[in-house]
């Protein structure tokens, strides 16, 4: 959506202008960020945020996890629970990310990014992490030419790269409970809303919903 805007305002190509988006899972509001950040800043603030930690690899299941940082410590937050979590559901993301019309495999970019989160990772490879290149255009094609001997490249087919990347064609779902967590997020303290809002009180049905999406993409 903001290589779309980009494009609109320029209102022509540039050559030496190359775009790059991401495969959307969504925003978050920012509203359930600041809520979680005033909680957890006491003596200091918080000065960065890292949404992805992969100190510990990328896919071994403590790699997902958030950190907070400070002026002298870092706070690790797993994604089982809590912020992580009402992101990675769809709980909390902005309500424009449901009916987002750039969940689709024609882009805007030269060239789109996603996880390549596939079982057919090496060791190396699961703890680095790999990312899923989508080239679109002749000038994203140029691109990763142009890069080609300073990274690890290697083609896939592309409906097996479409059938791994969800959000390339599905956009996120919003859970059932989505309207009761924001009115509980206005009166309820930020430690309530976790032991309220589980995991087992959201997947489930997000969990049937995208099966269901990839069935009918691919019929099986």
């Amino acid at each position: 959506c903001q290589v779309s805007a980009l494009n609109n305002y320029l209102g022509k190509n540039y050559d030496n202008l190359y775009t790059i988006d991401l495969v959307c899972h969504g925003v978050s509001s920012q509203k359930v960020l600041d809520k979680y950040i005033s909680s957890i800043e006491m003596d200091e603030k918080v000065t960065n945020i890292l949404f992805r930690n992969k100190d510990n690899g990328y896919t071994n299941g403590t790699s997902n996890s958030m950190q907070y940082v400070f002026a002298d410590s870092v706070k690790t937050v797993s994604y089982k629970a809590g912020v992580g979590l009402w992101f990675a559901s769809g709980l909390s993301l902005r309500e424009s990310c449901y009916k987002c019309n750039f969940a689709d495999t024609k882009r805007c970019a030269d060239i789109s990014l996603a996880d390549y989160s596939v079982d057919d990772l090496t060791d190396d490879e699961k703890q680095f992490g790999v990312s899923l290149v989508f080239v679109n255009t002749e000038k994203g094609e140029k691109l990763i030419n142009d890069i080609a001997d300073k990274a690890i490249v290697e083609s896939k087919e592309l409906d097996f790269s479409i059938k791994n990347c969800l959000r390339l064609y599905h956009k996120s779902d919003a859970p059932v409970c989505r309207n009761k967590f924001f009115k509980d997020l206005e009166k309820l303290s930020i430690n309530k809303m976790i032991d309220k809002y589980t995991a087992e009180k959201i997947l489930p049905s997000k969990v049937l919903l995208y099966f269901n999406a990839i069935k009918r993409k691919f019929k099986f």
